[in-house]
């Protein structure tokens, strides 16, 4: 069902010098309002319009579908259909300027990390010219998509410093990136740290997220868990610059139709393929991968091993032994200085005797929470107690 805007905005088609639509996409992990859809919305065309933009005659009315289910998340989407009515409609190359100019703002609004905790909006940009089907193809090899890559850095400096005993894999996965920038993305050898959780894959990534630079310019950046088809189309899709590097994490953590799209990227072919009655995408995307997987198991089993076969090179990582589990303690604890907190080491023996012989678990973000909760109340082992008494009956 459509709006009554919606319909609105049909009705008056035929007095439109130009017409645009925009398709935005966004998952949640609940069934949202359609008022916090709206918001949302209000937000962006506020921003697309804003200033002198929303003086030069164009509108935006939009539609919100009933969203969909992918996964264990909800997908929602929405058109914006922006128009000019008003101002130079007759120069196309001021209206064409203009349009790009709000293309522009909008996907900044998309992409505001505060308004929206760090899970944005994905935008794909469609053009219709009477009714006519476009070919994204060939706006994509257009003079405005900069087809060389943005500068990284690769230099190690103290970016891995806190992280302890991952020297090998960290070591793997930048002389990877060093083959694909020397040469010129012809050699893309993938990456995917494999291990349990706690053993220092996410840390990794963010580690070289904060080495190569700006993301979507050195990096794109995926979550398995939570990025749709639809949303990691839309994102390579619209990308003008090409980051050279994409991250996914938790990889296995998603259906085989969500990743299905990745298999042409990751191979020899290097592009991103979509062929529907609307358009038809055919882009390159040279991307080096650097992945993570919790389970080896589900990662193989994917498309009967055809996207584990994408990644020869395969790093893992195991849980920290107590030495490292120690240092790991005390550069928690040193942070503690920096919010005024007395703290001492003298805490990091009785929280490893107790999680590692006690309960037998040695999840460096379970022994961290120990610690720091715990604090003096290890010393006497009035907090041993207290864990005891909360945990699990029959548990180890």
């Amino acid at each position: 069902m459509f709006s009554p805007r919606y319909k609105s905005y049909v009705m008056e088609t035929k007095m439109n010098i130009a017409k645009n639509i925009v398709t935005l996409h966004k998952t949640f992990k609940k069934k949202v309002s359609s008022n916090s859809i709206e918001k949302h919305v209000s937000y962006l065309t506020g921003r697309a319009l804003g200033a002198r933009r929303g003086r030069q005659g164009w509108k935006c009315v939009y539609n919100h579908k009933n969203p969909t289910r992918e996964n264990d998340y909800w997908l929602y989407e929405v058109e914006l259909h922006f128009s000019k009515k008003s101002g130079r409609t007759k120069d196309l190359e001021l209206v064409d300027k203009q349009w790009k100019e709000i293309v522009k703002y909008l996907d900044v609004a998309c992409n505001n990390k505060n308004k929206f905790l760090g899970n944005p909006w994905s935008m794909i940009k469609t053009e219709e010219n009477n009714k006519e089907e476009i070919n994204i193809s060939q706006a994509l090899e257009s003079k405005d998509v900069k087809k060389n890559y943005a500068n990284i850095n690769l230099n190690k400096h103290d970016y891995f410093d806190h992280i302890y005993d991952r020297n090998h894999q960290i070591e793997m996965v930048i002389k990877a990136i060093n083959l694909a920038v020397e040469t010129k993305m012809e050699e893309r050898k993938h990456v995917v740290l494999l291990g349990p959780p706690g053993c220092g894959k996410t840390t990794i990534l963010k580690a070289l997220s904060k080495m190569l630079g700006d993301e979507e310019e050195a990096y794109i950046y995926m979550n398995g868990a939570s990025t749709s088809k639809a949303g990691a189309e839309a994102k390579l899709g619209n990308a003008s610059v090409i980051p050279p590097i994409m991250f996914i994490e938790e990889i296995e953590k998603t259906t085989e139709d969500s990743l299905r799209w990745l298999l042409t990227v990751l191979d020899e072919r290097a592009e991103l393929r979509k062929l529907n009655y609307r358009v038809d995408i055919k882009k390159s995307v040279p991307v080096l991968c650097i992945a993570t997987a919790n389970s080896e198991e589900k990662f193989e089993g994917f498309d009967s091993g055809a996207l584990a076969s994408r990644f020869p090179i395969r790093a893992y990582c195991q849980r920290p032994e107590r030495n490292v589990l120690e240092q790991i303690l005390k550069r928690e604890i040193d942070k503690l200085g920096n919010h005024g907190i007395e703290s001492t080491y003298d805490w990091i023996d009785p929280t490893l005797d107790y999680c590692l012989d006690e309960e037998k678990n040695d999840d460096p973000r379970h022994v961290i929470t120990v610690c720091l909760t715990g604090r003096d109340g290890l010393l006497d082992g009035s907090f041993q107690e207290t864990l005891k008494a909360v945990r699990k009956e029959g548990s180890s």
